[in-house]
């Protein structure tokens, strides 16, 4: 006849719980991931149905705008020295 002690069946409960835990820890993992991947899908379905620009183009636009107003201040800044000599000359006459 075999004797159990009360820690036996205590060890038991405690290995299928952690057990338990882990396959549900892996079935959500399962379920976020095929959620993120859907819901990823269905935003760029969206994002093209409504003919909204992507991440790429809205980088593309910014850096455009950029370039125009680094030439904008360019040319203010000459446009500023232009007066400034005409402020000059006629300071001078």
């Amino acid at each position: 006849m075999t004797t159990t002690t009360a820690t036996e069946p205590a060890a038991e409960a405690a290995a299928a719980s952690t057990a338990a835990i882990r396959t549900l820890t892996l079935r959500l993992s399962a379920t976020t991931d095929r959620v993120k991947t859907q819901l990823s899908e269905a935003l760029a379905r969206l994002r093209i149905a409504l003919d909204l620009p992507s991440r790429t183009e809205l980088l593309a636009l910014g850096a455009r705008l950029e370039a125009i107003e680094a030439q904008l201040a360019t040319l203010a800044e000459a446009d500023s020295d232009d007066d400034d000599d005409r402020k000059r000359k006629r300071r001078r006459s």
